[in-house]
């Protein structure tokens, strides 16, 4: 084990007492603030090798989701209990039960990324009086989040917090971390004690600059890019580009330019007259002869009518009349379109009018109507759990015909029991399986507020698997 991991500076131990003692006999909530680097989580878990409470740490990372926070908490004070992190942590602590007196010390590193809602869930815990339960607060801050959030608070709301500045190190403290850090390395660096001492006084007084300026003397001295050959070169490379480059110039200098003749090219109306008369003589042909190509189509005759109308009911048949009507309407194409009498269109409209639609049902009109689970009534809550093989070991303790439901919850899984009518029904069968079974008291919740979770009944053949 290392001798120096838990080694605190003069300062450092004066603020670590001062914590504990406050920790005992202060119910605010104790923020250490301090910049990045000061030793606030070093700090912290010096406090938490000489807590004779029970110890709660929590480390906040960024993003973690209020239920998620909760549910670290309530673990390590509730143990094995029934809890739902959806609760507040006041009503969940508020109506636990101990058996013995019990004090806990909540230690909780980046307080920082704490929501608004957690903050004010932590300031009601600091001040709830439970039976057999002692709580105290210690949480590491930034100093400019403190005073942010101290600026938004009541005089009254502010006096619930206790706001502790890790003060700078000194000019002593500083040279002897330097030392202690000195002994963890394999070889000592090759500074003299002027320039440790100057190098030291010109910082702020945080310990991470020590480590910093530490770590930058065993780092590898910055070697030259090119050596003496390459600078050579490199010189050579360049005056013969500048050379190239001045011949060039000089040379575009000396070279006389040439400069070609420009033609102006001028039409004048008249020319432009005669060009257009030219043209649509050349293009006369071309257009008389494309219309006198029109080809007229004849207009169909009556039966093809009734044929369009409804050709599910008429046949094709091709008869030899047929045949030479069509052969003699090939041969005079250019012969004129013949009329439809008016008798004959009123008949096809009636008769295309008189077709009922179709009302056969497609595919997409048929709507299937999901399977919710009851609306009314409430249940009892046994456990939330992990795995569905826990919930069946569950069930096998409880000889009882009520029929077993497992509600899907994110990652959880909560074990539900029961059908009742009333809450006092479901009240009253939770104390018999307490008394007859010797299981934590279960939890009524009415199917109401379980309609957005996805429920399943287990069969007989499930539980006894």
């Amino acid at each position: 084990m290392d001798p120096f991991a838990s080694s605190l500076l003069p300062s450092q131990e004066s603020l670590l007492q001062r914590l504990q003692h406050l920790a005992s006999f202060n119910q605010q909530l104790h923020l250490i603030c301090g910049a990045d680097g000061a030793g606030k989580t070093q700090l912290l878990t010096a406090l938490a090798e000489q807590q004779t409470a029970h110890l709660v740490w929590l480390s906040c990372p960024k993003h973690a989701s209020l239920q998620e926070i909760r549910r670290k908490i309530l673990v390590q004070i509730c143990g094995d209990s029934i809890f739902d992190d959806e609760q507040s942590l006041v009503h969940t602590l508020g109506r636990l039960r101990l058996s013995s007196s019990q004090r806990f010390h909540l230690l909780i590193d980046d307080a920082d990324n704490l929501s608004p809602a957690l903050w004010a869930e932590l300031m009601v815990l600091s001040q709830l009086q439970v039976p057999k339960l002692q709580l105290a607060f210690s949480l590491t801050c930034q100093p400019s989040f403190v005073r942010h959030m101290l600026s938004q608070l009541t005089a009254e709301q502010q006096q619930q917090f206790l706001s502790i500045d890790i003060p700078a190190l000194s000019q002593e403290e500083r040279v002897a971390l330097y030392h202690m850090l000195c002994c963890r390395c394999d070889e000592l660096p090759k500074v003299s004690r002027q320039q440790v001492q100057s190098a030291l006084a010109a910082q702020a007084g945080l310990p991470a600059e020590v480590v910093a300026w530490l770590n930058s003397q065993f780092m590898p001295k910055p070697k030259p890019r090119f050596s003496l050959a390459q600078g050579v070169l490199l010189l050579v490379a360049v005056s013969l580009s500048l050379a190239i480059v001045m011949g060039y110039v000089l040379l575009q200098q000396q070279t006389p330019k040439l400069m070609l003749p420009v033609t102006t090219f001028v039409h004048s109306e008249q020319q432009l007259t005669r060009l257009s008369a030219y043209a649509k003589q050349m293009l006369a042909d071309h257009f008389a002869q494309s219309s006198r190509s029109t080809i007229a189509i004849p207009a169909p005759s009556e039966s093809q009518l009734l044929v369009m109308a409804n050709p599910a009911q008429t046949p094709m048949v091709l008869s030899a009349d047929s045949a030479e009507s069509s052969d003699s309407a090939d041969a005079a194409p250019s012969k004129a379109p013949s009329e439809l009498p008016a008798s004959t269109v009123a008949a096809v409209a009636s008769e295309v009018a008189a077709t009922p639609p179709s009302t056969t049902p497609t595919p997409q009109d048929v709507v299937v109507t999901p399977k919710v689970i009851p609306e009314q009534g409430y249940t009892l809550q046994l456990a939330s759990l992990k795995q569905s093989t826990s919930a069946e070991s569950i069930l096998r303790r409880l000889n009882t015909a009520e029929v077993a439901y497992i509600a899907t919850d994110g990652q959880w899984l909560i074990l539900l029991l029961g059908q009742f009518t009333t809450a006092e029904q479901a009240a009253s069968f939770g104390e018999m399986l307490v008394s007859q079974y010797g299981i934590a008291k279960p939890w009524v919740r009415p199917w109401q507020k379980l309609q957005s979770m996805s429920v399943k009944a287990l069969t007989g053949d499930e539980i006894s698997q």
